[in-house]
């Protein structure tokens, strides 16, 4: 059982217009030093007069993805978020797809585990300390439920699997 290196874990944007028929893949991580998928459990708890303890059920997920990326100009997803920021985008004009790729599981050839995501996207913060260099804050706020599929690194295409019988 060996450990996972982070850079095997990636997270690709659909950076293509909104609307757009054709997807457009680029990976986020450029400028970006930390970046983890909070699952944010919902949780109901229950106790009865007869309990001394409670019991507990998840029966949700509210799962986003908060990152802080240093403004990198050139670099496709500051570029497409930075159009977001500028235009306030709201509802349609802000929702895209990520897609979570698992580098770790499986190969060049048939493709790597993935999960193709519909998100809104957030926009946090723009800014810094003046000894910073700029940096762009925003979340990824996931909608419904992902479809698993593969992911082929060479030609950046997402196929989803084919539901079992």
């Amino acid at each position: 059982m060996g450990k996972i290196k982070r850079s095997l874990q990636a997270v690709f944007l659909n950076i293509a217009a909104s609307g757009s028929a054709t997807e457009e893949w680029a990976r986020v991580g450029v400028g970006v030093a930390d970046m983890s998928i909070a699952y944010n459990p919902q949780v109901k708890t229950e106790q009865d007069v007869t309990q001394d303890t409670a019991d507990s059920e998840v029966v949700g997920y509210q799962p986003n993805l908060p990152v802080t990326q240093t403004a990198k100009k050139g670099d496709p997803v500051y570029d497409f978020l930075n159009e977001l920021r500028r235009k306030r985008a709201t509802f349609d004009d802000c929702k895209t797809q990520i897609l979570i790729v698992d580098l770790y599981d499986g190969d060049a050839e048939k493709g790597y585990k993935a999960e193709k995501q519909d998100v809104a996207v957030q926009i946090d913060s723009y800014g810094g300390a003046g000894s910073d260099p700029l940096s762009i804050g925003y979340t990824f706020n996931f909608i419904g439920d992902a479809t698993a599929g593969t992911f082929n690194a060479k030609t950046l295409a997402f196929t989803a699997d084919t539901p079992s019988a």
